[in-house]
């Protein structure tokens, strides 16, 4: 259950500094990156470096 309200927090944080960015779409590359059989660990690890780097920016003050 914590880790849902953290989820969310940060989402809504996320979201209050870029409204632009869309999240849904982020995760979803992320999931097909990690599941896909036939990409490479460069793209998926491309893909998850930033989507954080995104998000630790918007967390930034």
């Amino acid at each position: 259950m914590a880790l849902r309200a953290d989820r969310g927090t940060t989402r809504r944080w996320s979201a209050r500094r870029n409204p632009e960015r869309d999240g849904a779409d982020e995760h979803r590359r992320l999931e097909e990156a990690a599941l896909a059989r036939d990409i490479d660990t460069d793209t998926a690890t491309a893909t998850l470096t930033r989507h954080l780097t995104l998000t630790a920016a918007g967390l930034e003050p």
